[in-house]
C-alpha cells in the first residue's frame, strides 16, 4: 500500500512550506509524488490588498511548494513528480465575472510549472500541471 503525508500550513509562508516538506520527510522517508492544489478567488474589483493575498496563496504558494519539493527530490537523487493544478477556466481562456484576478494567477502556475518542468528534468524529475475542469468550492475569504 501507499502512504501519504498530511500537513496544515500557510501555503504563502516559506516557513510553513519548508517544514510541511520536512514532516513528510521524517513521516515517509522521502518525497518521490507531490500534488499540489490550492487557490483564492476574486474578481478584478478586489482590493489591493486580497489581490496581493491571493498572488501569495495561489503563485508563490506554489512555487514554495515546487521549491522544496525539489530540493528534497533532487538530495534523495532518484527523480520524483510534481503535479500541479491550474484550472479549465485558463486553460480554455474563458472567464466570468467573478474569476479576473484568480485566472490571472492560475496562468502563472502554468508558466512556473513549464519553467520548472525544464529546469527540473535534469534531475529525472518531472513537473506537469493539469486542469481539473470546474471544481465547486467554498473558497475561503483572503
Amino acid at each position: 500500500g501507499e502512504k501519504c503525508s498530511i500537513s496544515i500550513g500557510d501555503v504563502s509562508k516559506e516557513d510553513d512550506v519548508k517544514n510541511i516538506f520536512e514532516t513528510c520527510t521524517e513521516e515517509l522517508g522521502g518525497v518521490d509524488v507531490v500534488r499540489i492544489k490550492h487557490g483564492l478567488i476574486h474578481s478584478y474589483l478586489v482590493p489591493v490588498d486580497q489581490l496581493d493575498r491571493l498572488y501569495a496563496v495561489n503563485v508563490r504558494g506554489t512555487f514554495l511548494c515546487y521549491k522544496y519539493a525539489a530540493l528534497q527530490m533532487i538530495k534523495q537523487g532518484r527523480g520524483g513528480r510534481i503535479i500541479g493544478a491550474h484550472q479549465w477556466l485558463e486553460s480554455k481562456v474563458r472567464t466570468s465575472s467573478f474569476s479576473g484576478a484568480y485566472v490571472a494567477s492560475k496562468f502563472a502556475i502554468r508558466g512556473l510549472t513549464q519553467s520548472a518542468a525544464t529546469e527540473l528534468g535534469k534531475y529525472g524529475i518531472t513537473v506537469n500541471a493539469y486542469a481539473p475542469g470546474r471544481v465547486y468550492a467554498v473558497f475561503p475569504a483572503a
